[in-house]
């Protein structure tokens, strides 16, 4: 019997799995498609937020972008590097994210 029910649903994996999917897509991100991708950047920061997932992991799940050529995926990443960086201009580590990111 088919489901009626459908709907968004965010992927969170085990520590370990976060892991080795990003050792993955930094080796080469040409191997997952672009709206895969955008989507894992999307849920690891939705999942970091709500305390589900450590955002060192959500971060390392980031470093692909150094390779990463497509826009739609660019665009995800660059959505929440702006909310991360409204959030933190508001904290004590702002002046340790400004000379970072220079």
């Amino acid at each position: 019997m088919a489901s009626l029910f459908s709907g968004y649903y965010r992927i969170n994996y085990d520590t370990a799995n976060w892991i080795l999917l990003g050792i993955r897509l930094a080796e080469d991100p040409s191997q997952f498609p672009s709206q895969n991708k955008a989507q894992i950047i999307n849920d690891a920061f939705a999942l970091a937020s709500s305390g589900r997932l450590d955002i060192v992991v959500a971060l390392e799940a980031m470093s692909f972008l150094q390779k990463e050529k497509e826009l739609i995926v660019w665009q995800s990443a660059i959505k929440i590097l702006k909310k991360m960086n409204d959030f933190i201009g508001s904290t004590e580590a702002n002046p340790l994210v400004e000379v970072n990111m220079k």
